[in-house]
């Protein structure tokens, strides 16, 4: 559940009235129950599409005491192998209304569409429903009021299933990086479909095979045909003894659990 606190502060000035917007971009929206700012929610937290179901519903609802204004907009989804959200506009999927109001209480059911065929490969959009700054009051204009406000911005999955395959959600670990502080592999997506990432752990076996070292990091989405790369940090004085790692990642998928064991019998204190 995002959550986001609202600030308001006033006070007078000599000059024209002058407010102030911060807009926080939330990347990614998973909670089950909806995703929640101070002043708004949204549900569902992801949509999905199909070549049979080319549409679907999101409900905003307006949970603030104020007049809220909303644009809402559509952009394709790729992700970089640290994690970050890449975006860049389409038309592959539209959203209507793309802008609104909402008064205090009140809740709007929004359509989300895709515009472009399912492919063999799933496809990956986001709609970012981001609140607008108020309209500014005439008191406040004439009394010259200062205000900062925080504005919230939400950015839904969308989901474009793949057409004429089944739904495959398969992926390998590839151990990239081993040093005395510092280890880091890379998990592939290889099917055509994503996962999230639950839990990546690594664990550092010793000749016996003993438990040296455990370490575990949380992840999130891996799309299809992408990668993500974890990084976790051993104890100290335990590279030289380490004779193997074993790597174990938890998705969302209760059929896939990815493993993988790497033989370090010269430790992994690297260069």
């Amino acid at each position: 559940m995002a959550r986001l606190g609202r600030r308001a502060a006033g006070g007078h000035a000599a000059a024209a009235p002058r407010f102030v917007f911060v807009l926080l971009a939330f990347a990614a929206v998973l909670a089950p129950s909806g995703a929640r700012a101070s002043a708004f929610n949204v549900r569902p937290t992801q949509v999905a599409l199909s070549g049979r179901a080319t549409s679907g519903l999101l409900t905003l609802k307006n949970e603030s005491a104020e007049t809220l204004r909303f644009q809402l907009s559509a952009f394709a989804w790729s992700q970089s192998p640290t994690g970050e959200v890449q975006v860049q506009p389409t038309q592959d999927v539209v959203v209507y209304p793309p802008l609104l109001s909402l008064a205090p209480g009140e809740e709007r059911k929004i359509r989300v569409g895709a515009t472009v065929p399912a492919t063999a490969v799933e496809r990956t959009y986001r709609v970012f429903v981001e609140e607008l700054p108020p309209v500014t009051k005439a008191k406040d204009a004439k009394e010259g009021r200062t205000q900062v406000r925080v504005l919230t911005r939400m950015g839904i999955p969308i989901f474009l299933a793949p057409a004429g395959a089944e739904a495959s959600a398969a992926g390998h670990i590839e151990p990239k990086l081993l040093r005395a502080d510092k280890v880091a592999f890379e998990v592939k997506n290889t099917g055509n479909v994503h996962f999230q990432v639950r839990k990546a752990r690594v664990l550092g076996l010793g000749a016996a095979k003993e438990n040296l070292f455990e370490r575990s990091v949380d992840g999130w989405y891996v799309l299809a045909g992408g990668t993500r790369v974890f990084e976790v940090q051993p104890p100290k004085g335990v590279c030289a003894k380490t004779k193997a790692l074993a790597f174990e990642v938890t998705t969302d998928r209760e059929t896939l659990r990815l493993q993988s064991q790497l033989d370090t019998r010269s430790g992994i204190c690297g260069p």
